[in-house]
This record gives C-alpha cells, sequence and structure tokens, in this order.
C-alpha cells in the first residue's frame, strides 16, 4: 500500500477509535506522534585479509555475542555482512543495516564511545583492509531501492 493512502487510513482508524472510546484529541495526536519514519538504510565496504577469513567469520557466528545488543541500542536494524572475492583477487566485506532512529550521528558517536564496541573493533579492525583514501568502511551511495 503506497504510504500517503496507508497514512490516512491510519489517521482515520486512529480517530474513528479516539472518538467511539471517547477519547480526548491529545491522546490521538500522542498516537499519531507514534506513527514510524522510513527507516535510514546504510551500505559499507572494506577489504578482509584473506588469512584472518576463518576468524571473522568465527567472531561474527551466531553463538558470539559481539555487539548486537548495542547495535539495537543505538536503532541499528537488519545488520547483514556479506563476502565475496573479486576479480581482482581480494576479498571484500559488504555491511547494510537500517537505521531507526532520530539522531544518525549522535547514535553513531555514543555507540563508538562503547567500552565493548571499542574492542570488538580493535579485534576486526586487524583483520580488515580499508579502501585506499579510508580508515575504515566506505560509506556507499544508494543508487537503488525497491520497498
Amino acid at each position: 500500500m503506497d504510504e500517503p493512502r496507508e497514512w490516512g487510513l491510519s489517521v482515520k482508524r486512529i480517530a474513528q477509535t479516539c472518538i467511539a472510546a471517547g477519547v480526548a484529541l491529545p491522546a490521538m495526536v500522542f498516537a499519531l506522534g507514534k506513527r514510524r519514519r522510513p527507516a535510514r538504510r546504510v551500505g559499507m565496504v572494506i577489504g578482509l585479509k584473506p588469512d584472518r577469513m576463518a576468524a571473522y567469520e568465527a567472531l561474527h557466528a551466531a553463538s558470539h555475542p559481539g555487539v548486537r545488543d548495542l547495535l539495537r541500542k543505538y536503532h541499528m536494524r537488519r545488520f547483514s555482512i556479506f563476502l565475496h572475492r573479486l576479480d581482482d583477487g581480494r576479498y571484500y566485506l559488504f555491511a547494510c543495516f537500517e537505521y531507526t532512529g532520530r539522531d544518525y550521528a549522535a547514535d553513531m558517536r555514543r555507540l563508538a564511545a562503547e567500552p565493548r564496541n571499542r574492542q570488538w573493533l580493535s579485534e576486526t579492525d586487524a583483520m580488515q583492509i580499508p579502501l585506499s583514501g579510508e580508515e575504515t568502511w566506505a560509506i556507499m551511495r544508494e543508487v537503488y531501492f525497491n520497498s
């Protein structure tokens, strides 16, 4: 369902529910404020040292807690990392996630300051090869999205 129509139906349903329940207008306004914004999608790329592939995959195994809870705490959802060997013979990691918070820059600063995240990055950074001109993961520009 397209966004404007879905929004219109949601407003109508909330208004009808509030009226039927005898709830005051402020309650309806509060309910409307809870409506979710579209997530910000982020894609990143970085190289991976071939001799560190097994260790990198072990760190990210389902049984390893890593920093998953910190990602959720700072509004990062659907975080995935993919590995692929390109024609140049090098291995690259592609990561993507959805950011659902209100202040991306502030949340990323707070995540970067978390001691456990700093420890995690000290382990994973040693396994990675940043692209030329980058210090860490290179943020990619989104050119297409199919919702």
